[in-house]
């Protein structure tokens, strides 16, 4: 659907002056109008006049900036209209994917519900196997919490792989997440030259000794975890000599998905896990997730807790170097690792369903939500 945005500049302008604002603004809806009917979000800064933006649905319009009134200037905008100045506004619908579990989202995807009202965007939670949903009714789905997805991988692939060919925008783009949606993506990276926590990737059906692999690393210590994972689902850490405890889970395991076999790295329990968030390939913030005493898993469920913290600008860079890895620039990113004599190993790249630690930066939903909205212009051929 096209999408624009028009903001009038007027601080300081007579009533005159202001009425010769709303007139050229006018004048340039028409003209958009003129060249495509195609409906549109178009957002007006302080028009008094009742649903005036409702009146002008706009299709495609060139950035175009003029004088009107002598000093005044009017523009087209297509990413950040500043905030307070929206006041009419014909809403674009979004469809933030979640599971039963989470009918009303996770509460830490709470704010980017306001954020996004807050530019016009209509939000709707959506559970992805509602049978009910028509998913051509909206304009973007944003894939937040299907937190089931990997328990229920067969279904929930058919479902993903339908709306990709669908043709609805998908944030993050279907190319991401279908290349996300299995942690074999992480080959792809280590080939690019990404230092990766150390990892032996085992296929489906492939028979493995465990042990023999690890011992073969000189690992004392592991992690196994299915490739297509998530909340720690089926993971396990144990002593290589006790590998035999877990093999029969393990071979069950590999039956249906992929496994990684990594050392486990005490850094863990000692300085915990950073998580660097992204939205559109910007750094956003960084929060560091520790597990509860006695456990190795940093996850909440787990009793794992988390808080906000300043990284160095050359951990941010190697971070950000992760997410341009993907196929295309993500909405948005997790980038997870830990850090090893002095050294960031990525753990994982989150760009399906990752938890983006909203709560722990106000200004975090707002950056998401304009993240949202430029894929919304640029789907449109406006940005």
């Amino acid at each position: 659907m096209p999408y624009v945005n028009i903001k009038i500049t007027r601080e300081g302008a007579s009533a005159e002056q202001k009425a010769e604002l709303i007139a050229g603004a006018t004048e340039l809806l028409q003209r958009v109008l003129n060249k495509n009917p195609a409906t549109t979000v178009v957002v007006i800064d302080e028009v008094d006049t009742d649903n005036w933006g409702d009146r002008w649905r706009a299709g495609h319009a060139a950035t175009e900036e003029r004088s009107i009134g002598g000093s005044r200037r009017l523009q087209t905008r297509f990413y950040e209209p500043p905030p307070g100045h929206i006041v009419s506004t014909h809403h674009a619908r979004v469809a933030l994917v979640t599971c039963a579990a989470y009918p009303n989202l996770f509460e830490d995807d709470l704010p980017l519900v306001a954020a996004l009202e807050d530019l016009g965007i209509e939000p709707f939670p959506a559970i992805w196997d509602d049978t009910a949903i028509d998913w051509t009714s909206f304009d973007a789905l944003v894939i937040r919490t299907p937190w089931d997805y990997f328990e229920r991988a067969a279904e929930f692939r058919a479902w993903l792989d339908a709306r990709i060919a669908s043709g609805v925008l998908m944030c993050n783009a279907g190319d991401i997440l279908d290349w996300n949606y299995d942690k074999r993506y992480l080959q792809d990276l280590e080939a690019a030259g990404v230092p990766l926590v150390p990892t032996i990737f085992i296929q489906r059906g492939e028979k493995a000794d465990i042990a023999a692999l690890a011992r073969a690393r000189g690992w004392d210590e592991i992690v196994v975890k299915p490739t297509i994972s998530g909340g720690a689902y089926r993971t396990h850490r144990f002593r290589v000599d006790d590998a035999a405890s877990y093999q029969q889970e393990i071979d069950e395991t590999l039956a249906g998905r992929g496994v990684l076999v990594q050392p486990f790295l005490p850094e863990i329990l000692s300085g915990g896990e950073l998580s660097l968030l992204f939205f559109d390939g910007v750094f956003s913030h960084a929060v560091c997730k520790r597990p509860k005493p006695g456990d190795y898993r940093v996850q909440f469920q787990f009793g794992g807790t988390t808080e906000r913290v300043e990284v160095e600008p050359a951990l941010v860079a190697q971070a950000r170097a992760c997410v341009l890895a993907a196929p295309s620039r993500p909405v948005y990113a997790r980038v997870d690792g830990v850090v090893k004599d002095g050294r960031f190993l990525l753990m994982e790249l989150e760009v399906f369903e990752p938890l983006m630690f909203l709560g722990h930066d106000a200004a975090a939903p707002g950056r998401f939500a304009r993240a949202v909205q430029g894929r919304l212009c640029a789907s449109s051929g406006l940005a």
